[in-house]
Order: structure tokens, then C-alpha cells, then sequence
């Protein structure tokens, strides 16, 4: 009876002995095969008593705690990690941080960084040399999980694949999705999706922002009612109160790093109650990294030449065309471009194991330095056509400033201009002149229809000639147009001068027409003078009387008064 109890009694001191004499081990989780910068790396003492932490074999003092979280690992991070119990310490746990980006991306096709528990979330692989051999993991809870996948979407055919996350309990959250080649140090970028049970959420970025980089952080109601206001607070501090829902950040620093939350208040449509609600999300941390080396396009011409100045030598280069959501691949140092392809291009520095940062996408037909997207024969042609508008415009104006002049004096034969006077006149005033030998018969206006007619009067051979005047015979109220008529002298007439007469004024444009005459044979010749018979108020329209001269008679111009 005694044995039984002695037994098991030196069994348990042997197993606490070798417990004791075991050495620590360092793990860390999650357990990437590659670590880049960026990435969040927690650090787990196994055994028990006390701890001690050593980074290249020297002491932290500050860091007692079993497990040593590194939220933000850099290049500087680099190195050997130890922990001592009870005095001895473990093997070295070497991490060689890169400064590059993975060769794989995992992004977010569906949902958010920042979700109700239970809200789903798709996530998307993309690999651009094939998904063959490729596997996905999640640290949720303390545990690695794996994610299985149908084999036959796992093909070095397919680029693409998509899973959906399981549902998050709360104390999964944060969970940190990534994936990772079986047998290559290769993997993807870890994305970290978090929970939360408030109605207000503050969504920050899946990833670290990136140093120099603008971001944008979202304040978010479930349900998305109207929110009339929302307020920023950085650790604590009010950083952002206005309606908008977001804060951006134009450039990103190391000072923005910190705990962000947002009181939102909001009411939902149906809510009747004139109320609002106002409700604060809960911290998220938003982590800061420095930006990897980055990629650039020299242009020359139609070709492209792709180049990293800060990276170590690459392997290669890889360039990206995409066009309407078809995206292409090629392994080339450069390439040649064409506008007409209405494609946009971008690279990246290439090794076996990372890439760099993208260079700036070229769009040819968004360029404006591009010569086939705004070709210069096209603007040269374009000007010139402007060029000769304007030409042809002001010559137009020219000839019509100058008709204009010409038109307001009538020419005389001695080389003299004879004014043209004009007169207001009133529908009821009656021009009268009592006929005479080389005088001219005034006009009568019909009351009814406004018409104007003439007597018409014939000379003998050798009498005084008489004179045909202007009849109307119907006047238009818009167009105001006229009608003249020709006069005859006798045979012995030398012949008169033709006047100019004002026949039709338009009164924007002012046009005038002529009437001729026709002295008699042995006249000295009169001269034909412009006579006011006429004006109407609102067109001010004037006609003219033809002369003739008799032998040896003069023609003169009478002005009725009023």
C-alpha cells in the first residue's frame, strides 16, 4: 500500500525536475515565414517563473510581461530574441525583417476592417505567378487556424481566390488573416479584421498607414442612418468636430499613430421621435510604417522603361497592364505603349521571395504631355481655324463701318459732298408747295393705307420738262420697303446728275438706294438734291423727288417746313 503512494509521489518530482531543468523556447505568433515591415509579430515565452527578455543579448528592462507584443516591426527590428526563467535562457529566435512588400496580396472583396460580431467578410488572394501551393491561415483567439480551400481553385492557372472569413466571436477579435507558400519563403500581406458591439464604429485601415501617404478614417452607424454629426477624438483629445462622417489626413506621420474613437449622432428615417442618438465607437489603434522602396516609369517616347532607385539590386521587373478590369502580366524591363489601347500601365522591382511598392500608374490618354493624346497638328489647325474667323469677322465690320460713312453724304460732280438732313415729322402735317415752273410736287399719303402716290408729268420738245414723281405702292409695316421711278427729259436735255437718295433705312442697319434722272437735250444740267417727302415715326423712312431740267433751266432742292 505504501508503494502505491510513494510512487507516484517521485514520479511528480521527477516531472517538475525536468520541467525546471527544461530550457525556455521563444515562439512567435503569428508564425509568418517572412517578415516584413509592417507587420504586427507577438512573442511568447513558453515554461514558468521568472521572466527576462534580451534582444541581441541585451536586457529589456521595460519588458516584463510573458508574451512581447512588436505592433509596428521595422528594418531596425532586426535580430536575435531570447527569454530567460529562473535563470536559464532560451535559444535565440532570429528575425530578419524586410523592408519590401510580399509577393503575395490578400485584400478585402466584401466588408470591413471594423465589423459587428457576426457581420460577414470575403477575402480575395491574388498571386501573380499562380495560386499552386498556396495556403491561408488565421490567428484568432491565441490559435493558428488553417482555411482550406477546393484543390482545383488552387491551380498555377488561377491567380485569384476568394474565402469567406468565419463568423468572430468576442474574443477572437482582432483576428490577423494571411497566406503563405508550402514550401517557398513566400507569403501574402496579413490583414487584421476587428469586432466590435457598439452601434458606432470607427473603421481604420485594415494594414499600418504608410508614412507620406494621405488616409482617410471612417465614422460608421450600423444600419447607415443620416448622421448630422461626428466627432473625432485622437487618445483621448478632440481632433475633428464637424458633419462630415470622415477624417482624412493629407500626409501621414509618425504623430498620427495613436488611439482614434467617434461620437456619432444620428437618426434613423423611420424614427419619428425628433431625438437624435449619440453613441461612441470604441478605440481602434491606428498603426504608422514607413514606406517601402518604390518603383518609377521613365518615359520615352512610346516607350516605358521601369526602374527602383532605392531598392537593391532586383531580379527583374514586371509590369501591369490593365484595361477595362483585364489586368496582363510581363516579365520585362520595358515596354512599349499605345493610346489607342486605352490601357493604363504600372511596375513593380521584382525578387524571389518580395517585390517593391508599385510605381504611379501612366494612362496615355490622360497624359498631357502625351503626343498621340493631344497631337500638335490638331492644335495647330485649330488655331489657324480661329485665326481666320477672326479675320474674316473684323473685315466684315470694316466694309460695313465704311458703307456706313459713305452713306450718310450724297456726292456732288465739283467734288463736294452735300449733307443729308433728317426731320421729325407727325401723321398729321400735310406737305403742300404750289406747283411752279422747276419746282418739284410734294406727295400725298392715302389715310386709309398709308400708300403714296405721284402725279406724273411729260414735257413737250423744247418746253420745261416736267418731273414723274416716286410713287409707293405699298409700304410693309416691318419691311418698309420702297419703289422708285425713272425720269425722262426731252431730247434737248444735256442730262442731269444722278443723286444719291435715302430709299429705305432700316434702323439698325441704315441702307440707303438712289433714284436716277435724266436732264433734257440742251440743258445745262441740273443737280438732283435729296428731298425729305416723308417720315415715319418709328422707321424714319425718307423718298425723293426726280428733277428735270428744261433748256438752258437749273434744278434746285426746296425743303417743306413744318
Amino acid at each position: 500500500m505504501d508503494w502505491i503512494v510513494i510512487i507516484p509521489l517521485y514520479l511528480c518530482a521527477a516531472f517538475f525536475a525536468l520541467a525546471r531543468s527544461q530550457k525556455p523556447t521563444v515562439t512567435m505568433c503569428p508564425e509568418f515565414n517572412q517578415v516584413f515591415s509592417g507587420d504586427t509579430l507577438v512573442l511568447t515565452c513558453s515554461g514558468s517563473g521568472q521572466l527576462k527578455w534580451f534582444f541581441n543579448t541585451n536586457l529589456i528592462k521595460d519588458q516584463m510581461r510573458e508574451t512581447w507584443t512588436i505592433n509596428v516591426i521595422s528594418k531596425n527590428d532586426s535580430g536575435s530574441y531570447q527569454c530567460e526563467r529562473n535563470g536559464e535562457k532560451s535559444a535565440p529566435k532570429d528575425v530578419t525583417v524586410l523592408d519590401y512588400l510580399p509577393v503575395a496580396s490578400l485584400s478585402i472583396k466584401s466588408g470591413r476592417a471594423v465589423i459587428n460580431r457576426g457581420d460577414p467578410v470575403v477575402l480575395e488572394l491574388h498571386v501573380d505567378t499562380g495560386l499552386l501551393d498556396w495556403r491561408c491561415r488565421v490567428f484568432k483567439g491565441g490559435k493558428v487556424k488553417k482555411i482550406r480551400f477546393d484543390k482545383t481553385l488552387m491551380t498555377s492557372d488561377k491567380k485569384d481566390v476568394q474565402f469567406h472569413a468565419k463568423t468572430l466571436e468576442a474574443n477572437e477579435s482582432p483576428a490577423i488573416f494571411w497566406c503563405q507558400h508550402k514550401t517557398e519563403m513566400k507569403r501574402s500581406n496579413p490583414i487584421t479584421i476587428k469586432t466590435t458591439g457598439q452601434m458606432v464604429m470607427l473603421e481604420t485601415p485594415p494594414e499600418p498607414a504608410i508614412l507620406g501617404k494621405p488616409l482617410t478614417i471612417q465614422c460608421r452607424v450600423w444600419g447607415e442612418p443620416d448622421i448630422s454629426r461626428a466627432v473625432f477624438l485622437k487618445n483621448g483629445v478632440e481632433k475633428q468636430n464637424k458633419k462630415n462622417s470622415s477624417l482624412t489626413i493629407d500626409s501621414v506621420t509618425i504623430e498620427d499613430q495613436g488611439n482614434y474613437s467617434c461620437t456619432a449622432t444620428y437618426k434613423f428615417k423611420e424614427n419619428t421621435s425628433k431625438i437624435p442618438n449619440t453613441v461612441t465607437s470604441d478605440f481602434q489603434e491606428l498603426l504608422v510604417k514607413a514606406q517601402p522602396p518604390e518603383a518609377v516609369y521613365i518615359r520615352s517616347g512610346t516607350n516605358l522603361k521601369c526602374s527602383c532607385p532605392k531598392c537593391s539590386k532586383p531580379h527583374g521587373y514586371r509590369w501591369y497592364k490593365q484595361k477595362q478590369g483585364q489586368m496582363e502580366i510581363e516579365d520585362l524591363e520595358d515596354i512599349n505603349f499605345s493610346s489607342s489601347e486605352g490601357r493604363s500601365y504600372w511596375c513593380k522591382a521584382v525578387w524571389n521571395d518580395r517585390v517593391s511598392a508599385p510605381s504611379a500608374r501612366f494612362s496615355p490618354n490622360q497624359d498631357s504631355s502625351d503626343p498621340e493624346s493631344k497631337p500638335a497638328p490638331v492644335i495647330l489647325i485649330v488655331i489657324l481655324f480661329v485665326c481666320v474667323i477672326l479675320m474674316v469677322s473684323c473685315c466684315v465690320i470694316a466694309v460695313f463701318y465704311m458703307k456706313k460713312r459713305r452713306s450718310s453724304a450724297a456726292f456732288r460732280e465739283d467734288g463736294g459732298y452735300e449733307e443729308v438732313g433728317q426731320r421729325k415729322a407727325t401723321d398729321n402735317i400735310m406737305m403742300q408747295e404750289k406747283k411752279k415752273e422747276g419746282e418739284y410736287e410734294a406727295l400725298k399719303q392715302s389715310e386709309k393705307e398709308g400708300e403714296y402716290h405721284t402725279l406724273g408729268a411729260e414735257g413737250g420738245k423744247g418746253t420745261e420738262a416736267g418731273y414723274e414723281a416716286l410713287k409707293r405702292s405699298k409700304m410693309d409695316e416691318k419691311e418698309g420697303e420702297y419703289q422708285t421711278l425713272g425720269a425722262e427729259g426731252g431730247n434737248g436735255a444735256e442730262g442731269g446728275y444722278e443723286a444719291l437718295k435715302r430709299a429705305k433705312m432700316d434702323e439698325k442697319e441704315g441702307e440707303y438706294q438712289t433714284l436716277g434722272a435724266e436732264g433734257g437735250k440742251g440743258a445745262e444740267g441740273g443737280y438732283e438734291t435729296l428731298k425729305r417727302a416723308k417720315m415715319d415715326e418709328k422707321e424714319g423712312e425718307y423718298q425723293t423727288l426726280g428733277a428735270e431740267g428744261g433748256k438752258g433751266g437749273e434744278e434746285i432742292l426746296k425743303k417743306n417746313n413744318d
